[in-house]
């Protein structure tokens, strides 16, 4: 049986045959793609903070 990958591992995957690998060392993007999901993160940590401090600025009104 076929291992299946998740959606994520499969994102991690097609960034780096269609971009990574066209510019970057083997190191270069093995750290590129470990700091992958922190990047992520914190993007998402952005959205949430501003999302709350918009809603909590409108309650205060």
């Amino acid at each position: 049986m076929l291992p299946t990958f998740s959606f994520y591992a499969r994102a991690l995957a097609w960034l780096d045959r269609r971009l990574l690998r066209r510019w970057y060392t083997d190191r270069v993007r093995r750290l590129i793609l470990r700091s992958f999901p922190f990047w992520f993160a914190s993007i998402v940590t952005g959205f949430v903070a501003v999302g709350y401090e918009s809603c909590s600025s409108g309650l205060s009104k």
